[in-house]
């Protein structure tokens, strides 16, 4: 380069794609100092896709185009390019369909609660590669297991959400993983309420479930019922491997 001025340079790069189920993300350090301006084109092939700069850098637009593809902008970006696209659902014949059942044991301690859940997900329709569960608000992932599962992921863009990834092995549909799902967050402060969220199977038709709580010495417990929120015997419940004694 010669002269003073705007020059505009223009590369073609290889780089190596990270698989993070489900999404896919690529990232690559940039000269320094960051140029005036620095803008990424990427073609990827498929169905529709979100894209999302994970830490923030650059302004992230996606165009669908005529030929099964679809273009990534990226603008703005400083010297360090960090990038995650995933598929999004479309509505056709393809799509999943789950049903999924949990049974969950509340064992909370002066400082912490540790949710520990019993999950049934059924293929009704598809063939997923990964089953994505919403985690209690304020929760960590401690553990999760099952046959079909291969290596769990938090997702990187919305920590919230965990993805199971399901083994090619597995026949679909119907297919079906019984696993155990444990969390563990802090225990509420002095007059908050004990609240329990979370556990939604993404794309599941319906999701019910039992709820059992060990109780803690000198704490209440207020029981609200309502149209979908009713009160069983522990007799009722459904039967769940081996655990705690439950009241």
């Amino acid at each position: 380069m010669k002269g003073k001025g705007l020059h505009e340079l223009s590369f073609q790069l290889s780089v190596p794609v990270l698989r993070e189920h489900p999404s896919r993300r690529l990232q690559l350090a940039l000269p320094t100092p960051p140029a005036a301006g620095t803008r990424l084109l990427l073609v990827v092939e498929g169905g529709p896709l979100r894209a999302t700069t994970p830490k923030g850098g650059g302004q992230t637009t996606v165009r669908p185009g005529t030929d099964g593809t679809n273009r990534i902008e990226v603008h703005g970006v400083g010297d360090q390019l960090d990038l995650s696209w995933r598929a999004t659902a479309t509505a056709n014949d393809d799509d999943t369909v789950l049903a999924s059942s949990i049974a969950i044991s509340v064992e909370p301690n002066t400082d912490s609660v540790v949710l520990k859940t019993h999950q049934r997900i059924r293929v009704l329709k598809g063939h997923p590669e990964t089953i994505t569960v919403a985690l209690p608000t304020g929760y960590r992932l401690v553990d999760v297991q099952g046959d079909p599962i291969q290596d769990p992921q938090i997702d990187p863009d919305e920590p919230g959400r965990v993805h199971l990834p399901w083994s090619e092995a597995v026949p679909m549909p119907p297919a079906t993983s019984r696993h155990p799902l444990d969390t563990a967050g802090e225990f509420p402060t002095v007059g908050d309420p004990l609240v329990i969220d979370g556990f939604q199977v993404e794309d599941a038709r319906y999701q019910p479930g039992h709820v059992a709580m060990k109780l803690l010495d000198n704490y209440r417990s207020a029981r609200k019922l309502g149209r979908f929120v009713h009160r069983i015997n522990v007799r009722d419940l459904p039967r769940t491997p081996p655990g705690p004694t439950l009241r």
